[in-house]
């Protein structure tokens, strides 16, 4: 796609150049976000420990469509990573190639836009590769999770782009103008934000001097829209102002201008960027916020009189901001600069319109130090650890980015290192319970009893009732043998509130020990609904259907999994057992061969295909089924006595 070149041949073949060239230095300084890896900072939950988006299933498109991920509704994000993991499964290669095209895609769209308004081809592009390049572009092309800003921008800018079609005297408005509500639609189906397009496009129309009167009734229905979904969103999520409930006007203030200087700061002065920002050492006093917003009032009042057209991009900045300064309680992310930028950019230019020198060369310093500074930014996002690593740099004592290293070194199989880290965060932060229970659990899954127990005794002096230490306990007595009263104890947690879906698993497993299904199932259950990924808690739930002889739950459970791409040992011998007991024996086989391919040392799966056969007459097959049944688990009677019969009689066996 190519910015849009005046009528000419020439000026095509500049403009093909142009966006060329937009293509290939984009290409060349984030070529190496192919290389990156997910980072555990959200990816696990979108992408790769997410089964939801294994499958086209239509439980899985009604999930996306119905639940929101992390207190965001971004249905279109979802359904594109499903798309992804189509083709790449859950290698993070193809998920960074996505973004990285859709931020090309977003790169040449500013470019034609800026055109289309009126700024020559050569500075267009310039501002082009600005936007491309400025740092604060990074987290949005580098991390994983935030394919729901590119894609919102996408959609945004094709909504720009139809909005300005419609106020040319053209035969097809009303096309245009269905575009321009289809993209917006599409907008706010990818990240709530998009919300401030209606707004947006009246602010257009209104320093443009058009009738922007008559823009609000033609576009009340999208303003109407965008106003229930921020009343819903905030109704039905209201973690989401959490942060703000009992605020006093004083701390809203500081909370506010603190958050509105961070992002002006960042967005002019690029240099100091992070995943993660203190608010509290960022602070500004709450005088000084009240001078910023007053400021920023006062300003605005003047523009909004005065009208000049370059007005136009300080309240592109300022409306794009609004949600995540002062309506949504989000953590302050360079991410949410990525449309603002454009607004800089715009600024820009037309302060500078009268001097088109000046305005390119403006524009070719700024993408020369910005592209610096993005290519040393870049490397933050090569994997969890670079990236936790750098903020800790930056702040040495980092409470959530030392948890954070921490659980990057345990996934990466340094446990050693992982201990380390929380017991620095545990000596920084005695009275945080995240470090001791996370170190607990590593001594608990080592094996090491004995540090776990002196870990959780230490712990219950700070926080004798907390239900994460009773689960700990719990785990502890059970891992020690004490059965009664590691389920005490669970039960105990579970009353008091916690939420764990390991203590549901657990409770169910207790059950499941102690013959007791029927108690097991509503354990298991909620321990598979309450965290998909767990494949443990879908594995024995549908263990235990198939031991109450609830079939048909049970082929839907180990359905659900093979789906969403959730491997155990044993899941295809049990959906076999499952389909043989429903009377389907073509399906029953064919699963039982898949569980020898998956589980090649599973005896109990050629013992069943070795007795189906028999029931065929298939004596070859049969008696090669059962010697190998017999191979695998030679002290199992059953199978050598089976094998015995056949090879004596060859006579057709009876499934038991």
């Amino acid at each position: 796609m190519a910015i849009a070149g005046r009528s000419t041949a020439s000026s095509k073949s500049l403009s093909f150049l142009l966006g060329a060239g937009l293509v290939l230095f984009c290409l060349l300084l984030y070529r190496p976000v192919q290389q990156f890896d997910f980072v555990n900072w959200d990816d696990p939950v979108y992408v790769s420990q997410n089964p939801a988006i294994r499958s086209f299933h239509p439980e899985n498109v009604k999930a996306w469509w119905t639940r929101p991920v992390l207190l965001l509704y971004t249905p279109l994000t979802l359904t594109s990573y499903a798309l992804d993991y189509q083709r790449f499964q859950n290698n993070p290669a193809g998920y960074h190639q996505t973004n990285l095209w859709l931020h090309i895609l977003n790169v040449l769209l500013v470019g034609w836009l800026l055109q289309k308004m009126g700024f020559g081809l050569w500075t267009a592009a310039l501002a082009a590769l600005c936007f491309g390049v400025h740092p604060a572009q990074v987290e949005s092309v580098a991390w994983i999770s935030e394919r729901k800003t590119l894609l919102f921008a996408f959609f945004s800018l094709l909504s720009w782009h139809a909005f300005l079609q419609t106020l040319e005297n053209t035969a097809q408005k009303k096309v245009w103008a269905g575009l321009t509500g289809l993209s917006a639609v599409c907008a706010l189906l990818s990240k709530p934000t998009a919300v401030m397009l209606p707004v947006i496009f009246m602010a257009y129309a209104y320093f443009r001097g058009t009738d922007w009167k008559f823009e609000i009734k033609r576009w009340g229905l999208l303003l109407v829209a965008a106003a229930l979904l921020v009343a819903a969103t905030l109704a039905f999520y209201p973690d989401l102002s959490a942060g703000y409930r009992g605020y006093s006007w004083q701390s809203w203030i500081v909370e506010t201008g603190t958050r509105l200087f961070l992002y002006t700061r960042n967005l002019i002065w690029p240099i100091r960027l992070q995943i993660l920002y203190d608010l509290g050492k960022e602070a500004l006093s709450w005088p000084v916020a009240l001078l910023l917003l007053l400021g920023a009032g006062f300003a605005c009042f003047r523009i909004l009189k005065a009208r000049p057209f370059w007005g136009f991009w300080v309240f592109w900045i300022l409306l794009w901001l609004l949600p995540v300064s002062s309506i949504f309680s989000v953590p302050v992310g360079d991410r949410h600069l990525y449309l603002p930028v454009l607004g800089l950019l715009g600024l820009l230019l037309a302060m500078f319109r009268r001097w088109p020198v000046r305005q390119r060369g403006i524009f070719v310093t700024l993408s020369m130090v910005w592209i610096v500074w993005t290519h040393l930014y870049l490397g933050r996002w090569q994997n969890s650890e670079t990236l936790w690593r750098s903020v800790l740099a930056e702040e040495p004592q980092h409470y959530r980015a030392q948890i954070q290293l921490a659980n990057a070194y345990l996934e990466a199989g340094q446990p050693e290192q992982a201990e380390t880290v929380y017991r620095k965060v545990i000596d920084f932060y005695p009275l945080e319970i995240h470090a001791y229970v996370s170190l607990t659990n590593l001594y608990l899954s080592r094996g090491e009893l004995e540090k776990a127990y002196n870990t959780i005794q230490f712990f219950s002096k700070i926080h004798p009732d907390y239900p994460e230490k009773i689960f700990l306990e719990a785990t502890l007595a059970d891992m020690q043998g004490r059965k009664e009263e590691s389920a005490a104890l669970l039960d105990k947690a579970l009353v008091s509130g916690l939420q764990n879906p390991a203590a549901f698993f657990l409770r169910g497993r207790m059950a499941f020990d102690a013959a007791q299904p029927e108690e097991a199932v509503p354990y298991f259950r909620q321990a598979w609904d309450a965290h998909a990924g767990l494949v443990e808690a879908g594995y024995f739930l549908g263990v235990t259907y198939n031991r109450l002889g609830r079939w048909a739950e049970a082929i839907a459970v180990f359905e659900k999994m093979r789906r969403d791409a959730q491997a155990y040992p044993g899941l295809s011998f049990q959906l076999g057992y499952a389909s043989l007991k429903q009377g389907d024996r073509r399906k029953a086989e064919s699963f039982y061969r898949e569980s020898t391919r998956r589980d090649p040392d599973l005896a109990e799966a050629f013992y069943h295909l070795g007795l189906l056969a028999a029931q065929e007459e298939r004596w070859p097959e049969a008696l090669g089924f059962l010697r190998e049944a017999a191979r695998l688990k030679p002290e199992e009677a059953s199978y050598q006595k089976r094998l015995t019969e056949i090879e004596a009689q060859r006579q057709p066996a009876v499934l038991s």
